[in-house]
């Protein structure tokens, strides 16, 4: 025995889920963003160390060409390290959404759970008074003469 009100919290209670749900589902794409900008950024840095590694040149010419490469190097690393930052940010941004949104969906939960429980409490109360009035009219019964 369901009342509206109980129907009502179940679709709630699954609305809220599915919020939860693809809250989740964003989460786990920006945390993979993020594993996917820090993984550039690595190469990145090994390259780098790499190359800043290998014998200087002779000639004056190569020397400014290196020297050319390695501050784009170093800038590329920067803007890499920027891109880490702003993935890590979508992170937790979309973390906190997350928490949020199933803190919301607890709620729901405790909602629907109690208004289970008096539906419960109501079904019980109400076979326990059919039984009283059964047990009554049982009674009664027996103590009638038997013509009446």
């Amino acid at each position: 025995m369901t009342t509206l009100s109980t129907r009502r919290l179940d679709v709630l209670t699954r609305v809220a889920e599915s919020h939860t749900g693809r809250a989740a589902e964003v989460v786990a794409r920006t945390r993979s963003g993020l594993a996917e900008q820090e993984m550039r950024l690595g190469e990145l840095r090994r390259y780098s160390e790499e190359y800043r590694a290998r014998p200087m040149p002779m000639a004056p010419a190569l020397i400014a060409n290196r020297e050319r490469f390695l501050a784009r190097l170093d800038e590329a690393e920067r803007q890499q390290a920027r891109t880490v930052e702003t993935a890590a940010q979508a992170v937790r941004e979309s973390t906190q959404q997350w928490l949020d949104r199933r803190a919301g969906q607890r709620k729901f939960d405790t909602l629907h759970d109690a208004a289970a429980q008096r539906e419960a409490w109501r079904a019980e109360q109400w076979a326990q008074k059919q039984m009283d009035e059964f047990g009554l009219r049982a009674g009664a019964n027996r103590l009638l003469p038997d013509g009446e």
